[in-house]
């Protein structure tokens, strides 16, 4: 049996489209009938094969005829953004898609992050963030919908992705400014009441279980009441504790009670898992030091409550295991 040649498929799908745009114009099927269900159907598997065909154009222009009589037909405004997408538009796709999630959410909320929509959208998102109209082509004519009053109907604050919540990095706090009697006493501050790690020497002693708590650690050594990472220098490591109240985070303390010095990383979480950096850099205790360093960092208070952070440790940076006695989280 023979394939069908490519041409032939484009023949054909051609022809579809012609058969769909004839039958809506001899007005053989009501569009507020019974039919208009199988037609819309219809207008989405012509349009889905002419995307898939590289054909965005004619994609378009089929599904713009069709939304003209049917503007809230929320799958048809989709594959209208995916075809917008196509030729370069970023705006016009995201009018039409968050027209259609506005018109989807009334009757089927769509809370899957994985999901098709909201992966368009947030490849739209991102690509409207990159986007530079000083240097970039004009899009093409008909990549704009042609749907009559659509843009009235999406309210800017629908048009645009909202904006990120930023966090400005944090400095770190002078040795000399850390007073640990004080530091225990901060009203301000909260011990870690859970955790996990990239790696745990032990599950109890050594685990990541103490690293919660208030400082127990009386004095520099090698002591299982911190956390250690499983091996001492093959690797870099990452300890995570979360706090029993979300705060606006204002500063982060962390008590390293042996071999001090590898913290290459802090980050915070928002309740959603999304993750922000708060501190980057070299930690000022790497230089070595044969006493309990506290490692400290002060930042604008999050515009979003936190109660996750996770701290990365250069491990191969600083000889032997690297252990981490306690966490202070800061903010209110």
């Amino acid at each position: 049996m023979r394939t069908p040649s490519a041409s032939f498929r484009r023949s054909w799908a051609t022809a579809v489209f012609v058969l769909v745009v004839l039958t809506r114009a001899s007005g053989t099927s009501d569009p507020g009938g019974p039919g208009a269900a199988t037609e819309s159907a219809g207008v989405q598997s012509t349009a889905t094969q002419l995307l898939g065909e590289d054909r965005a154009e004619q994609a378009a222009r089929l599904l713009d005829e069709w939304l003209a009589a049917h503007p809230d037909d929320s799958e048809a405004l989709y594959l209208r953004a995916i075809a917008a997408q196509k030729g370069g538009n970023v705006i016009a796709a995201l009018i039409c898609l968050n027209r259609a999630r506005v018109l989807r959410a009334e009757a089927q909320p769509d809370n899957d992050v994985a999901s098709p929509w909201n992966q368009l959208s947030a490849a739209l998102g991102a690509a409207l963030l990159a986007h530079d109209s000083s240097a970039s082509a004009k899009p093409p004519a008909w990549t704009w919908p042609s749907v009559t009053g659509l843009l009235g109907k999406v309210p800017i604050e629908e048009v645009l992705p909202p904006k990120p919540k930023t966090v400005e990095l944090g400095q770190v706090v002078p040795a000399t400014e850390l007073v640990e009697s004080a530091m225990l006493k901060d009203p301000h501050g909260q011990w870690a009441a859970t955790a996990t790690a990239s790696s745990e020497y032990g599950s109890d002693s050594y685990g990541p279980i103490q690293s919660t708590g208030v400082p127990n650690v009386p004095g520099y050594a090698d002591d299982g009441r911190a956390w250690a990472s499983a091996s001492a220098d093959n690797q870099e490591e990452w300890l995570e504790v979360t706090f029993a109240r979300p705060v606006h985070a204002t500063g982060v303390r962390i008590r390293q009670s042996y071999n001090p010095g590898a913290i290459k990383q802090v980050e915070v979480f928002e309740a959603g898992g999304q993750s922000h950096v708060v501190w980057s850099g070299t930690d000022p205790a790497r230089a070595g030091q044969s006493e309990i360093a506290w490692f400290a960092v002060k930042f604008a208070a999050t515009s979003f409550p936190t109660q996750r952070i996770r701290i990365f440790l250069d491990s191969p940076a600083v000889k032997g295991w690297n252990e981490i006695d306690a966490v202070q989280l800061l903010g209110e």
